[in-house]
């Protein structure tokens, strides 16, 4: 990325394209220098995990990231990747991931929501095929943001496909809350 002119404030990138060919070839485009662009990779803080994370609020979730869409391990993969760190693909091996792991086990709702609590923001919260990206609490309900493809209310599905932020009181289908069904949480240092 280099400097395309001091006084407009903008970069010179080169982005891959795709000719009508249907060959890749790099093109030289002007972006306009503001805070959305970077050279390098973001300092690794809880501030722009979290910044990154918000990039992709209310964004369409489409499993496997199908037509330019999110599921729950590429959003979280993405918002790392700002950073410098690379996860796996899938939530279940970015579970089992390098990192800090607190087992969520065999404990009661009370245990694991003082788990929670002692987390910092932008820890992973995984259950069984899905991950979610740890915001912090408000009046000592956590919260976390994650591409959502549906919940369960009485048994009801609920249908959501897109990034949001919730408290972990959503349902699975066997009626178990989210935060009943956490398995482990993951801190990234």
């Amino acid at each position: 990325m280099e400097l395309a002119d001091k006084k407009a404030s903008a970069y010179t990138v080169k982005v891959p394209v795709r000719t009508k060919e249907g060959k890749l070839q790099e093109e030289k485009v002007v972006l306009a220098a503001n805070a959305s662009l970077h050279e390098g990779y973001l300092p690794y803080t809880t501030n722009n995990i979290i910044r990154s994370a918000f990039k992709f609020y209310d964004s369409v979730y489409g499993w496997g990231g199908l037509q330019q869409s999110v599921d729950c391990s590429s959003f979280i993969s993405n918002a790392y990747r700002t950073v410098g760190i690379f996860l796996p693909r899938n939530a279940d091996e970015q579970e089992t991931s390098a990192g800090i792991h607190k087992k969520m086990g065999n404990m009661s709702s009370a245990q694991r929501a003082n788990v929670i609590k002692g987390l910092t923001p932008g820890s992973t919260l995984h259950m069984d095929g899905h991950v979610m990206l740890y915001l912090g609490s408000s009046n000592e309900i956590p919260y976390a943001i994650h591409s959502l493809g549906s919940h369960y209310t009485g048994g009801t599905r609920h249908s959501v496909m897109k990034v949001v932020v919730s408290d972990l009181n959503l349902q699975k289908s066997n009626g178990n809350t989210y935060l009943d069904e956490l398995t482990t949480c993951v801190t990234f240092r």
